[in-house]
């Protein structure tokens, strides 16, 4: 199978120059697709379309990004990364633009086109370039929880582009979603989808390394209030413990961070680091937290991957029972039995407690799961055989 994969990854290194700059990265869509792409490369021949996931002008201090030839595994350069102007207003219209350019140049090749988030001008291309084939969208966040901009002409073009994503997804042959509760919301009650709540790949598996000396309780991500930061931050302040430590590495309201880093010096801010420094970083923490609020309405159309991550590592991960988790995760998690800010700090105070030997043994159960079940190669196989059942059902 021939699969042309629309989507938004860049490597590592221009990763870093981002993080260097001050400027966001998502770092949980990169691995989402690394991760598939690693699988889907064993299964099938894949050429990817691009586009940087970077500011716009003057954040991001160049107006033309020009397109570029690239590869995501060591193997001949058929990947592309697309131009387009990068200025308000121009942006997205020369996106659409490039991305349809490069369906058509690969029209004759492709079996199958899958889309890799749910944005107008990666699903229109498509749709208008090449109305016959086959094609997959993975939606790994709503459209309507994208953004939390609240400005009157943001909103009303939102509606449009909202319009033009219903468009194009009515002519999609198949859905990969997060959570089951998406279905709804994006309407399509009346066409079967695959539940895909992540990956992890197997190049990320990390060998052992030696616990930090003191107890530390670790966050990585975004740093912002909707996701629970300063819950956490809140909570910790009344867990007992001289020796217990609160890190939080990632981007967002670091002002909200150093006004309890002043509060209580046990808290740390680690800063942006590369994946590489944040998987070693969960290696030596003795707990990770996602301190996300399972009443938050986005939490039911989404599957956090950084629990997916969390597992991994080896280390204990305590988090909120989410209403998208699947059951067959929740045996290898602490969860929080009360999501209000004392509930957090008896919970963390309670883990924290644990012995080392009964912590470990939970960490370790809980990387086998993941390592033996959410694999790139068997996420990717379910979803080839998913997109074979839709080739044949044509």
């Amino acid at each position: 199978m021939n699969v042309l994969f629309i989507g938004s990854i860049y490597s590592e290194s221009f990763r870093n120059v981002l993080l260097k700059a001050g400027l966001p990265t998502s770092s949980a869509g990169q691995t989402f697709q690394n991760a598939l792409l690693h699988g889907l490369d064993q299964l099938c021949n894949v050429r990817v379309i691009s586009e940087f996931f970077i500011p716009t002008y003057p954040k991001f201090k160049k107006c033309f990004i020009p397109s570029g030839k690239f590869n995501h595994k060591d193997d001949e350069i058929n990947d592309t990364s697309i131009s387009f102007v990068n200025l308000p207003l121009l942006k997205k219209a020369s996106q659409f633009f490039s991305y349809y350019r490069e369906v058509r140049r690969n029209l004759n090749w492709a079996d199958v086109i899958i889309v890799y988030e749910a944005t107008s001008r990666q699903l229109l291309a498509p749709v208008l370039a090449a109305p016959q084939k086959n094609k997959i969208v993975i939606v790994p966040d709503l459209p309507e929880y994208m953004s939390d901009n609240k400005n009157r002409i943001y909103l009303f073009a939102k509606r449009i582009d909202r319009w033009l994503i219903d468009f194009a997804m009515k002519r999609f042959n198949g859905f990969v979603l997060l959570s089951h509760f998406m279905k709804d919301r994006l309407r399509i009650k009346n066409q079967d989808y695959l539940i895909l709540e992540g990956i992890f790949d197997l190049k990320d598996q990390r060998n052992q390394v030696e616990k930090d000396s003191k107890k530390i309780v670790l966050y990585t991500g975004k740093i912002e209030k909707w996701f629970g930061l300063e819950d956490l931050l809140k909570a910790f302040c009344k867990v007992k413990g001289p020796d217990y430590r609160l890190y939080l590495c990632g981007p967002g309201d670091i002002e909200m961070v150093n006004s309890y880093i002043d509060r209580d010096n046990r808290i740390v801010y680690k800063g942006c680091l590369t994946h590489e420094e944040v998987l070693e970083l969960q290696k030596k923490a003795t707990l990770l937290v996602n301190p996300r609020h399972s009443t938050d309405d986005y939490t039911l159309y989404s599957f956090p991957s950084k629990t997916m991550e969390y597992m991994a590592s080896g280390t204990p991960t305590l988090m909120c029972k989410l209403k998208s988790l699947p059951d067959e995760y929740l045996s290898h998690l602490y969860l929080f039995d009360d999501e209000s800010i004392d509930g957090y700090a008896r919970k963390i105070q309670e883990c924290l407690e644990l012995s080392d030997e009964e912590r470990d043994n939970f960490g370790k159960e809980a990387a086998d799961f993941i390592v033996k079940n959410k694999n790139s190669l068997q996420q990717a196989q379910r979803l080839v055989e998913y997109i074979n059942t839709k080739t044949h059902a044509r």
